[in-house]
């Protein structure tokens, strides 16, 4: 599971590393989120992490917005 911090300061939970990848892939979570780390209890930098760094290697332009149930629409 992936607890994000956006940008925007809206949390959003990933419950699968598909899920997140996809969040990243889309860019609902961009380089200067956070993800939370729960053996600390302290928000990291998101692009610090390996499955981060390993979804934004592979992210195209045109991928579908990938948001979990019940997540609030971002802003134009």
């Amino acid at each position: 599971m992936y607890r994000i911090k956006l940008a925007s300061g809206e949390e959003a939970v990933y419950r699968t590393s598909g899920e997140f990848q996809l969040a990243v892939q889309s860019g609902v979570v961009g380089p200067t989120a956070e993800v939370f780390h729960n053996t600390t209890g302290r928000w990291l930098p998101v692009a610090t992490h390996p499955d981060y760094k390993a979804a934004a290697a592979t992210r195209r332009d045109d991928a579908p917005i990938y948001r979990p149930v019940g997540h609030a629409p971002l802003p134009p």
